[in-house]
């Protein structure tokens, strides 16, 4: 029961890049924050210990016989919707290329893998932007953008 657990808790970790005040081991009838990573990458859950691994390549290794479970808390997950509605703020994929359409200049456009790696990440310098997909192999892709004002926008892309 606590491999699948874990393996679905790493699922997620793939998916979404979660703060690593948010991510919790509950240890003896207690939830324990891990608060010396940054953002974590990857939860490797091995036979004797699961180590998870942030984005600047940290490491936090944990025995599992100390642990019952790992847990995720909602506090820093971006609120893209709200955000993409005030800032009139689209992300697209046609045709091989990412199209961002902002009403204003985004502060920061990044394409990440499923699997945490930075493809691109840039400052653009106008309010449409168009990035090509055709150099990297195919995949699950995130396309984050942020705003001026600092709110988040997080779409998922499939290259096939």
């Amino acid at each position: 029961m606590r491999i699948r657990n874990i393996l679905m808790a790493s699922a997620l970790a793939v998916s979404l890049q979660v703060s690593a005040t948010d991510v919790y081991v509950y240890m003896s009838n207690n939830f324990v924050p891990i608060t010396s990573l940054g953002n974590i990458r990857k939860i490797i859950n091995g036979a004797t210990e699961t180590t998870l691994i942030s984005t600047k390549g940290d490491t936090v290794t944990v025995e599992n016989s100390s642990f019952t479970y790992i847990t995720f808390h909602r506090t820093s997950l971006p609120v893209g919707i709200e955000s993409a509605k005030a800032q009139n703020l689209k992300i697209s994929y046609e045709g091989g290329s990412v199209k961002v359409t902002n009403s204003s200049v985004p502060k920061n456009i990044s394409l990440i893998s499923s699997d945490g790696s930075v493809f691109s990440s840039f400052t653009p310098t106008d309010s449409e932007v168009v990035i090509s997909t055709a150099g990297i192999p195919a995949g699950v892709y995130i396309v984050k953008v942020v705003t001026s004002d600092g709110k988040k926008l997080i779409k998922k892309i499939i290259k096939k």
